[in-house]
């Protein structure tokens, strides 16, 4: 356990964060964020939550029309190109890595469902981009 916290100390050098066991919770880009580290870790991927809401990339997450032009807009399969994946995991991969990560993927989804919107309404560019924005 001693050189899991040396790691985790290391990884999170200059941010706040708190580690009880095998949980982590920190602040980053203002969420909330925890991680399970299970007992393979590094060796697997731990459980990652932003504000409550646990992290999965599965192709369930997003309608067919989102995940088909999200697949052409950025060539990444929404379940298997992302560092949670287990066959894409590696221990080389950081906490910072994974939330920056997941931080990109909503911000590029959010973009989709923006394309998605302004092809199938008559709303201003100005109504769509708030509804995105609440997403």
């Amino acid at each position: 356990m001693h050189k899991l916290h040396k790691r985790i100390s290391k990884e999170l050098e200059n941010i706040d964060y708190s580690m009880e066991d095998n949980l982590i919770e920190l602040i980053y880009k203002n969420k909330k964020c925890s991680v399970m580290l299970n007992e393979y870790h590094p060796f697997r991927p731990p459980k990652v939550y932003v504000n409550g809401i646990c992290i999965k990339y599965r192709r369930s997450i997003l309608t067919n029309r989102i995940k088909t032009k999200y697949l052409k807009q950025y060539k990444k399969c929404v379940c298997c190109d992302y560092f949670l994946c287990e066959n894409r995991w590696s221990p080389a991969v950081t906490i910072i890595k994974i939330l920056n990560e997941h931080n990109e993927f909503v911000e590029n989804v959010k973009k989709i469902i923006n394309l998605v919107l302004l092809e199938k309404t008559k709303l201003p560019n100005e109504v769509v981009n708030y509804i995105v924005e609440y997403l």
